[in-house]
């Protein structure tokens, strides 16, 4: 429905709407269109055929508890600088 509402509703009475005021080749509108539900289509399909009764056996991994901290705090100091930096 997403690809459809703006090839459809917008561009025939309010073409200039929201990030679509700027320019843009509005000739592949059509054309991306397609192209975005042949996608979709392609999606489903994978997704439909997908056998769910196939699982893959893996070893459990466990990690230690004290690695978990050390990997908090550094996310958190790391957070902090990022923050006092004004994010950059």
């Amino acid at each position: 429905m997403t690809n459809f509402i703006y090839p459809v509703f917008y561009y025939l009475n309010n073409p200039a709407i929201s990030l679509f005021a700027f320019s843009f080749n509005e000739n592949v509108i059509s054309k991306s269109t397609s192209l975005a539900l042949l996608g979709y289509a392609f999606y489903i399909l994978g997704n439909s055929n997908y056998k769910k009764n196939v699982r893959l056996k893996y070893n459990e991994i466990k990690i230690s508890d004290h690695i978990v901290w050390i990997v908090f705090f550094l996310s958190l100091v790391n957070f902090i600088i990022f923050f006092s930096l004004g994010g950059l």
